[in-house]
């Protein structure tokens, strides 16, 4: 199914014509639409450049001076003065014709939508659900069709029985202690920050947990995992060779993929210090990513409000701070580093090609472009609260602490007790809102009052650490 907006050469007034396979539905309106560069501007708003055009749809019209039949074999050429979108997801597109007005809605392959009217020349992205008011824009004479679509996941519990403790086991049967931090391994395995146990945990896809290091008591040791010690491990990370980070009570330290546990930087917990790995020191954190590498190592440190650099160069370990006043200011500042603020960011993740650290800094949603070192705002603002809507409008968070990325771009935040979206510059919650630890779809599915840790699988199937509920849940989103 797909519609396509057409000028013809020989007729005075344009017309709106939605085709199917099947079947040509043709209307007669008015007004003035020129669609020349319609494709071309739809694809620019699409990050996934997914709209296709039709290959061959016949329409025949009545148009001021008399009819017309015409044959549209490749709608992506501009110079047919035409444009398609196919749509893909099941979606038919929606048409309204009323007196002096005509628009249509089409949804692309990635499920984002359009809309186009008598009143612009290039498509208008309103992001995915279909809002359930008309947009900004939207002809005042033309009557609006959405119907608001609540973007729901489903929830469930992977592993934990919901009581505090350090047992191996699978589903229910095992236990955990205050899980903070979540990362996905290159194999496809959950790694848990399982802070009140103070060990790092293994979680398979099936359930299956185990013990990668960590003996249980409160210690600082480093050597073989069944022989380390760890006081309370926070933010942790994984890197494409299988080797595991963590932050772990003022120190970044560092789990090989062969299980030997050691210090990379850091040796005591308290205010920001730059240097080398026994010089640096490092304050509370939460979130932490590393490239594929293992060569640069990011840190969300909301206790002195700013993200910080670790790079690894050999033996060699440097720290510095790319975003957020070096004073520990805390503030809303986009900008480059001389300037930027942040407000006790807690999670961090990279996107896929490794050039934007995404940020979750409390009310708000950051990016920190990392060749330039430029912080800007993506959603929600210095305002707390809670309301779906437009990223840099209506939206608003109240305590943002995990975020992650999936495949085609969106990003996932754990905020308060609910799991919200950002996509297309919408923000929409997902799960979340229902009885504490509770399985279910979408606001039935409940979290406890603190979950901090928030991964997505190579499924996109997302994993969270139900912190205070000491449980790992995994919400499917497809």
């Amino acid at each position: 199914m797909g519609f396509f907006v057409r000028r013809d050469r020989g007729a005075t007034d344009p017309i709106l014509v939605l085709a199917a396979v099947a079947v040509s539905l043709v209307l007669l309106v008015g007004g003035s639409f020129a669609v020349g560069a319609l494709r071309a501007n739809a694809d620019a708003l699409n990050a996934k450049k997914d709209l296709v055009s039709i290959g061959v749809a016949e329409a025949s019209w009545v148009g001021a001076n008399g009819t017309y039949t015409g044959t549209l074999t490749d709608l992506a050429d501009p110079a047919k003065n035409s444009v398609g979108f196919s749509v893909t997801s099941g979606t038919t597109p929606q048409l309204v014709v009323g007196t002096n007005c005509y628009g249509a809605v089409a949804t692309s392959k990635s499920g984002v939508n359009f809309w186009v009217a008598s009143t612009q020349q290039t498509p208008t992205n309103i992001g995915n659900p279909l809002p359930a008011t008309a947009p900004t824009g939207w002809p005042a004479a033309c009557a609006w069709f959405g119907t608001p679509v609540t973007a729901v996941g489903t929830v469930t519990t992977l592993a934990g029985s919901g009581t505090a403790g350090s047992s191996n086991g699978t589903g229910t049967a095992a236990t955990f202690n205050q899980p903070y931090g979540i990362t996905i391994g290159p194999g496809g395995n959950g790694y848990v920050a399982d802070a009140a146990s103070h060990q790092v945990r293994m979680v398979t896809p099936a359930g299956v947990a185990t013990t990668v290091a960590g003996t249980g008591a409160i210690g600082l040791a480093d050597g073989a995992g069944n022989a380390a010690t760890f006081t309370s491990p926070a933010g942790i990370t994984v890197d494409g060779g299988g080797n595991t980070y963590m932050y772990d009570y003022g120190r970044i330290r560092k789990i090989t993929s062969t299980g030997t546990v050691s210090t990379l930087a850091g040796a005591a917990f308290g205010a920001a210090v730059e240097g080398d790995g026994a010089t640096a020191r490092f304050g509370q954190s939460n979130g932490m990513a590393v490239n594929s590498t293992g060569t640069k190592i990011y840190l969300a440190e909301g206790g002195n409000n700013r993200i910080r650099l670790i790079t690894v160069t050999g033996g060699t370990i440097a720290t510095s701070t790319i975003a957020g006043s070096t004073s520990s200011t805390p503030g809303h500042i986009d900008g480059g580093t001389s300037v930027s603020e942040l407000n006790n960011p807690q999670g961090v993740v990279l996107s896929a090609d490794g050039k934007t650290l995404y940020i979750s800094d409390t009310t708000e949603v950051r990016a920190l472009n990392l060749t330039t070192n430029t912080l800007s705002t993506l959603a929600g603002s210095a305002t707390s609260g809670y309301a779906d809507g437009t990223a840099l409008g209506a939206a608003q968070f109240s305590k943002l602490v995990g975020i992650t990325v999936t495949s085609d771009g969106s990003l996932y935040v754990r905020d308060n007790m609910y799991i919200r979206k950002i996509a297309a510059g919408q923000v929409t919650t997902v799960a979340g809102g229902g009885v504490s630890g509770t399985d279910g779809v979408g606001t039935a599915a409940g979290f406890g009052t603190f979950t901090s840790g928030l991964a997505a699988d190579s499924s996109d199937i997302l994993w969270a650490t139900d912190t205070n509920k000491n449980k790992i849940r995994q919400i499917t989103t497809k």
